[in-house]
């Protein structure tokens, strides 16, 4: 895809996503093109179509995140590879274990099991997790529309919108 000049390529098309990758967990300096200067910080990710970038900067028992929209990123610098503080895995991810009890997330399994059951689904039982077969969709706790996971969009849907009408 050409731009308005005729003759240069998009940068989507020029951009080595593998360096991106490369940059990640990294801390960079990213340069902005409109004065605003320099942005340091722990490369959490980069976009490699839109070349946002998020950065991560820790202050004492917590993060500063900074998002710069890949208009306005210039050029992205490394400055250190290795010994970079580890950030959590689970920085973005909900901790729901706090707000729920063992006995409230076994009350909400059997009913969902029951629920998909009642609806003809053969669910299975393995662990805390509920499964339909050969692991074609798996529903982790707390067993939410969120939790349901499979590679054929079509099961998930299906079963996502079942669990969402799941009555109270």
């Amino acid at each position: 895809m050409a731009t308005s000049t005729g003759d240069e390529m998009h940068r989507v098309f020029t951009n080595d996503p593998i360096h991106f990758k490369s940059l990640v967990n990294s801390i960079v300096e990213v340069e902005t093109v409109h004065g605003s200067g320099t942005h340091k910080g722990i490369l959490f990710t980069i976009d490699p179509v839109s070349e946002t970038v998020i950065l991560l900067d820790p202050v004492e028992d917590y993060l500063n995140m900074k998002i710069i929209t890949g208009l306005n990123v210039k050029n992205i610098k490394c400055i250190q590879s290795t010994n970079v503080p580890k950030i959590p895995d689970n920085l973005f991810k909900e901790d729901w274990a706090k707000y729920i009890s063992e006995e409230e997330l076994e009350s909400k399994r059997i009913k969902l099991r029951d629920w998909l059951l009642k609806n003809t689904i053969p669910i299975i039982e393995s662990g805390k997790t509920l499964k339909l077969s050969d692991d074609m969709l798996i529903i982790e706790p707390p067993y939410g529309p969120e939790q349901c996971m499979s590679s054929n969009e079509i099961v998930l849907s299906k079963i996502q919108n079942l669990v969402k009408s799941m009555p109270e």
